[in-house]
């Protein structure tokens, strides 16, 4: 009666819908849907979702009737199917249970796009993205369920994957749904790209959440590879926000990526019986790489995309700066793990010698002797060594920090890159105060070699600027 009473007037009489007409359908469908929850539960708690489905039915019927008698009644033709889509969203967890909510609601933002861009209501299309909103905001309850409640998940075999998976889908179906209407509609060529930078989070989130178990250490691989999927998308439609999500990305990859190459080097050393990894042929030395990689990428799209970014060179010379710091600081770490291989069997030496002789001369009462003799053998971590080798770790980057200047230096005049040269200069400054501040208090064959060596190396330096300063001249001022 009162749902009669709100709608049938404005059908037949072609009356304008006011702001009580639409209090009163609300609080009609609020109310009657409230006192029917209370008469079904608990003896019919089953049967609540079909209720809920057959009042969504009505609202959606009473709405195309409303819309085939008075099409120019725009707020209660957009009004109805609203309490229809609310009331369909709230049939699916009093009907369905687990993981299906999350299927279900998904497939309805899906369905309700679709209609959306179909009939051109945007209203619809917003209800759709808040359905998407609440699949995902379940999805995210779901997979956290699942991982907390299950010993062993299989990495990519399981449920919560699958979820997410469906999900990630739902995101890249709304940018082809947005892409299929981009006619019609003149937002649907920003809301597609809205969809794809949020399809590639969720990608990336979804391989981070899997690889998690047990594979920690590669979960630098997504977010590098979405970095660069989205600098591309938004590099192919010029968009600046885009952009800047793409180097978001890619920069949590290069975080990732530096923290597993620290596990990498760490965790083998505090694992007794381990076998290191070697220096500079290890899964860290490869996610460098890839990264490195990348980042010559962003600089090659940039320069493919040059007529669309007016400021490409700048982009390209801090990209190719970042790359090659990332080479310094790899190469450094590497040779500092090297020689804390050297370290580490040392110590595991004395520790296996210490070992066995606390075995041979066990005992309850030892004797003098044995304990001297045991004392003796607790003592035979050689520092001295030890020492060297931390002089020869010094001497090492010292020299690599100076030749990387010099071929820096070189490569910045032969292709004219203002950047390039500027960081070779830079190091090869940091070079110098590191040789006097901390070589110099290494030991003398460390200092002598060290110095003499970049003493070499900054003559040759400045051989080439007196003997080429006319065309570097030239260089600089072009």
């Amino acid at each position: 009666l009162f749902l009669a009473t709100s709608v049938l007037h404005h059908l037949f009489r072609k009356e304008p819908t006011t702001v009580y007409d639409l209090g009163l359908i609300t609080a009609n469908a609020a109310w009657y849907f409230s006192l029917g929850y209370r008469l079904f539960d608990p003896t019919y708690h089953e049967y609540l979702g079909f209720f809920a489905f057959l009042l969504s039915a009505l609202y959606l019927s009473i709405a195309y009737v409303s819309f085939s008698s008075n099409r120019a009644d725009r707020t209660l033709n957009l009004f109805l199917p609203g309490i229809a889509v609310v009331f369909l969203t709230i049939a699916i967890p009093l009907q369905l249970s687990d993981i299906y909510i999350s299927l279900a609601w998904l497939t309805e933002a899906v369905v309700l796009l679709f209609t959306s861009l179909y009939l051109r209501e945007r209203v619809l299309q917003v209800f759709a993205w808040l359905v998407l909103v609440l699949g995902a905001s379940r999805v995210g309850y779901d997979v956290g369920k699942i991982h907390d409640t299950t010993l062993s998940v299989t990495p990519f075999w399981n449920s919560g994957f699958f979820l997410m998976f469906v999900a990630t889908a739902v995101l890249y179906i709304f940018a082809y749904l947005y892409h299929r209407f981009r006619e019609s509609d003149p937002e649907a060529p920003h809301v597609l790209l809205l969809s794809l930078v949020i399809g590639s989070i969720a990608t990336a989130v979804t391989f981070t959440v899997e690889l998690n178990n047990g594979y920690d250490n590669w979960t630098t691989l997504p977010w590098l590879f979405e970095g660069l999927l989205v600098l591309f998308i938004g590099l192919r439609f010029n968009s600046a926000f885009t952009q800047g999500v793409g180097w978001v990305l890619s920069g949590l990859g290069l975080i990732a990526m530096t923290s597993a190459v620290s596990d990498i080097h760490r965790d083998h050393g505090m694992i007794k019986g381990a076998v290191d990894a070697p220096a500079f042929f290890n899964l860290g030395t490869f996610l460098m790489l890839l990264s490195i990689g990348t980042i010559y990428l962003f600089a090659y799209f940039y320069r493919r995309y040059k007529d669309m970014t007016p400021d490409w060179k700048k982009y390209s010379s801090v990209l190719v700066v970042i790359a090659n710091v990332l080479t310094i600081a790899f190469v450094t770490w590497e040779i500092e793990y090297s020689y804390e291989l050297q370290t580490r069997t040392l110590y595991r030496a004395a520790s296996a010698q210490t070992t066995e002789s606390n075995n041979y001369y066990g005992g309850t009462y030892p004797s003098v002797y044995e304990m001297n003799m045991r004392q003796q053998a607790n003592q035979t971590v050689d520092y001295a060594k030890i020492a060297n080798i931390g002089s020869s770790k010094e001497t090492a980057i010292s020299l690599f920090w100076a030749f990387y200047a010099i071929l820096l230096l070189s490569i910045g005049f032969a292709k004219r890159l203002r950047g390039i040269r500027l960081l070779g200069l830079g190091l090869f400054f940091v070079t110098a105060v590191r040789v006097f501040l901390i070589v110099w208090q290494l030991g003398s064959l460390a200092r002598i070699i060290s110095s003499i060596t970049f003493g070499v190396i900054a003559l040759a330096g400045s051989f080439l600027y007196a003997k080429y300063k006319h065309r570097l001249k030239e260089i600089i001022l072009d």
